[in-house]
């Protein structure tokens, strides 16, 4: 097997195991566990999983003016990342979850003409524009209004202040 098609299989399966966490953490959220454990058992068993892999088969050494990059990345696409995400999914619904998560690509190519200086080409400006007219097809045809809720708001902020979290984080881990 080539490794264009290794890569795209485990693109695929990194995304499939992403979207399955929505329903997942929403159905254990919160009578099994709070945001806050859920986050402490995903992250600590990344943690085991990374120290292993590396052990085994990385020979790498981290350079010392990488920490500071390593720390941001770590607080913008981890801790305060998924914080956002699990306390938002807690008041929210997958749907608009994932509806409000479509919004990072967005941030993402916003942030990297800011900071990156990357152009505004005419396939990336369509590519954006696709990206919201989905959001807003999900949004409008997909949505569970569940107007008893009186937290959905916030759960809906809290999920777009982590995408544009995770957006930071990944115009930050670019170079």
């Amino acid at each position: 097997m080539n490794d264009v098609v290794k890569s795209h299989m485990a693109l695929f399966v990194a995304n499939l195991i992403y979207a399955l966490t929505f329903t997942f953490a929403k159905d254990v959220m919160p009578e099994t566990i709070q945001p806050i454990g859920f986050i402490l058992v995903r992250v600590t068993g990344a943690m085991i999983l990374f120290q292993i892999i590396h052990r085994i088969w990385i020979r790498e050494k981290v350079k010392r003016e990488d920490y500071g990059i390593l720390i941001l990345c770590g607080l913008f696409g981890v801790a305060i990342n998924m914080m956002l995400f699990f306390k938002g999914l807690n008041y929210t619904t997958p749907i608009h979850a994932a509806v409000t998560m479509t919004s990072a690509p967005i941030v993402v190519f916003i942030l990297a003409i800011i900071f990156h200086g990357e152009k505004k080409l005419p396939l990336r400006i369509l590519g954006v524009a696709l990206g919201a007219v989905g959001a807003v097809i999900l949004a409008v045809y997909g949505r569970d209004l569940e107007l008893g809720n009186p937290k959905l708001a916030l759960g809906n902020l809290l999920v777009f202040v982590n995408a544009c979290c995770y957006a930071l984080y990944l115009t930050i881990v670019k170079p």
